[in-house]
């Protein structure tokens, strides 16, 4: 999905096993790259002795309600009450990890979008109507889209992270209500997606390998995405520099294999 000609959106799809790095001592797998030429990361556990090959549970940082009842508007990642925005569960929990675990790495991230599309069109959401025709999408409502910055999302964000969104599942292959075969973006675990089903209900790729949905009050993993900037240096195999853009083409060259 291209977005603009100096930075099109590209992304990893299907049974992929080589788009994992190591970066801030953790493991990580590369989803997409974004509008800005960042490259969007997810958590995938701690690496053993420098290899990456996590399943299950150490996929996750732990697991988690998304929030603490299923009355809406519990769906957003923060969302109003009485007056007051608060934050969700998910949202508290990404966070705290964050803080102890990547301050010292945000100079190096992108003050991307993660983005909680909770419109609504003929009392459905919009993302589930188009899911679940198989379209998914990459725009986002700029009230929908998290960010630390106001100049480019709702300003909401503490942090430059998030979680990854049911749109970009579906662009990685997992398919809404439908089990797929293996997936990157599943290895055999449940975790979050950032997006609502309906009032009482989030996506989420589930442990049977599909997008399926469940009630706030759920338990599941929590994956922490972040995106890094196209200037941050990656470390290849044999010991040299590697910009973004290196790394974007590679990314680009797996997606034109796919």
């Amino acid at each position: 999905e291209t977005s603009n000609e100096s930075f099109p959106i590209i992304y990893y799809r299907g049974d992929i096993s080589n788009n994992y790095i190591i970066y801030a001592n953790f493991c990580w797998q590369i989803v997409r790259t974004t509008s800005t030429g960042g490259i969007k990361i997810m958590y995938a556990g701690t690496p053993s002795n420098n290899t990456c090959n996590n399943t299950g549970a150490d996929l996750a940082i732990g697991k988690v309600s998304y929030n603490d009842t299923n009355e809406a508007p519990k769906y957003g990642w923060t969302y109003e009450e009485n007056g007051e925005e608060k934050d969700s569960n998910a949202k508290e929990y990404l966070e705290e990890w964050y803080s102890n675990n990547m301050t010292d790495y945000t100079r190096e991230l992108e003050d991307a979008i993660w983005c909680n599309d909770r419109r609504i069109v003929n009392n459905v959401f919009e993302a589930r109507t188009r899911l679940e025709a198989g379209n998914p999408t990459l725009s986002c409502e700029k009230e929908d889209s998290y960010t630390v910055s106001s100049k480019i999302g709702n300003g909401k964000l503490t942090y430059p992270t998030g979680i990854i969104n049911a749109d970009e599942a579906t662009y990685g292959g997992e398919v809404l209500k439908k089990t797929q075969t293996s997936t990157y973006i599943n290895i055999a675990y449940s975790y979050w997606s950032m997006t609502p089903y309906v009032l009482n209900k989030n996506m989420y790729p589930n442990s049977k390998g599909m997008l399926n949905m469940y009630t706030f009050t759920y338990n599941a993993g929590i994956r922490p995405m972040v995106s890094l900037r196209n200037t941050a240096q990656f470390t290849k195999g044999d010991g040299c520099d590697a910009t973004n853009e290196e790394a974007v083409r590679r990314v680009y060259e797996i997606k034109q294999r796919d």
